[in-house]
């Protein structure tokens, strides 16, 4: 559901462009893969985390005045 809201509050903020602009941004078009989080390997197996282009857009609103 926060995958969802956020996007929602992206085109909200930035219109379509935006939206598009964010989705790019994680890698391209979505291809059936959850785009928001990246896997690493650690201590041999696999940690789930935010992406980081995610937090990077999650920080520039957070700095935007609009929000």
């Amino acid at each position: 559901m926060g995958c969802i809201t956020l996007e929602f509050i992206i085109w909200l903020l930035y219109g379509l462009e935006g939206l598009d602009r964010f989705n790019e941004s994680i890698d391209g078009p979505f291809e059936g893969n959850t785009p928001f989080y990246e896997e690493k390997q650690e201590l041999g197996g696999k940690l789930a985390t935010v992406h980081t282009k995610v937090v990077e857009w999650m920080d520039l609103m957070a700095e935007d005045p609009i929000c």
